[in-house]
């Protein structure tokens, strides 16, 4: 360690064993309090940070969807909440038919994917072509239902609306 500051050799060991060149990532530099500690600064490398927040806001300037992860069309009818019980930040919701992930509190750990029985959840840029529309769907439902980003689906609980597509469709 140098005086002032982390070395990237030094930290990139204690950030990730799987990340080895950290030369293209960004480095930011994070000032602590100057009663803490007088002013000096660390180097942390980190991820480029991910937009959020206007994700469901259709024709404001710029506006993209960005949606973590996705649950799609299997989980309609479904519902196994298995991804609801190993979610950290408790960011899925039920909805009457399927239940939905809250893009804003979503912090990407995967958690959920892996526990589906039915397949139903995807990384936002691995969902299959068909079901690609699940990505508006998902964060539509709570600007729809009025619900935004309440921080925690405990506190909201079950609810018995959906997405128009949702309350919609009909099993083949």
């Amino acid at each position: 360690m140098s005086e002032g500051g982390f070395q990237i050799s030094e930290l990139s060991s204690t950030v990730s064993n799987t990340a080895t060149d950290t030369s293209d990532l960004p480095h930011i530099d994070v000032r602590q309090s100057e009663e803490r500690h007088k002013a000096s600064a660390r180097t942390f490398i980190c991820r480029p940070e991910r937009t959020r927040g206007t994700s469901f806001q259709p024709g404001r300037p710029g506006y993209h969807l960005h949606v973590t992860f996705v649950i799609a069309e299997p989980c309609i009818d479904v519902k196994d909440r298995a991804c609801v019980d190993e979610c950290p930040v408790d960011c899925i919701y039920e909805g009457g038919r399927m239940l939905y992930i809250q893009p804003d509190e979503c912090i990407d750990c995967a958690a959920c994917e892996p526990v589906c029985p039915v397949d139903a959840i995807f990384a936002e840029d691995e969902v299959p072509a068909e079901w690609k529309p699940y990505q508006a769907i998902n964060a539509e439902w709570f600007e729809q239902t009025g619900l935004g980003s309440p921080g925690g689906a405990v506190q909201v609980g079950a609810r018995t609306d959906d997405h128009p597509t949702v309350a919609g469709f009909e099993a083949v």
